[in-house]
């Protein structure tokens, strides 16, 4: 999702990712692929792929943010989680090594402003500091939740 992006998603910093899910017996499959931002599809599971040029490493990178990823958890396994469980997850996050960003942050807000804008797929709830984390890890904390809280007590609580 980093690679061959489009003028229009270069130009707002942003690729909008839909994921598909099949389940199989006790797997969950997910497949995804890139949006045209002109077409805006009215359901499904989307997360943003951020682009921003990091000035502290000046290499390009590209983020999600954890409300998207709580949000894909979600919809990936049917379960409605609670704000504890939503914390324990993000505490479980913290070894991705997540940039906070928000207004008052010098140098992130470029892509503050940016995320605060998005009104189609929007990877925020509040107006707020928000934690972001490099694409590239998005699958596998993914399989990493789902494997740590899967084999849980009750199978249908995360």
């Amino acid at each position: 999702m980093t690679q061959l992006w489009s003028q229009e998603e270069l130009n707002v910093r942003r690729r909008v990712v839909q994921f598909f899910r099949t389940r199989a017996k006790k797997r969950i499959m997910a497949s995804f692929k890139a949006v045209d931002p002109i077409e805006r599809p009215k359901n499904g599971i989307f997360v943003s792929c951020l682009y921003w040029y990091d000035k502290k490493t000046q290499c390009d990178k590209w983020y999600f943010t954890s409300t998207d990823y709580l949000n894909l958890l979600e919809s990936l396994t049917g379960i409605r989680l609670t704000s504890d469980e939503k914390n324990r997850i993000r505490r479980n996050l913290e070894e991705y090594k997540p940039i906070t960003v928000g207004k008052n942050k010098n140098d992130s807000d470029d892509i503050y402003k940016d995320l605060m804008s998005y009104s189609f797929a929007k990877p925020r709830n509040a107006e707020k500091d928000i934690k972001i984390y490099e694409w590239r890890h998005l699958l596998h904390a993914i399989d990493k939740i789902i494997k740590k809280y899967s084999g849980k007590k009750r199978r249908n609580k995360i």
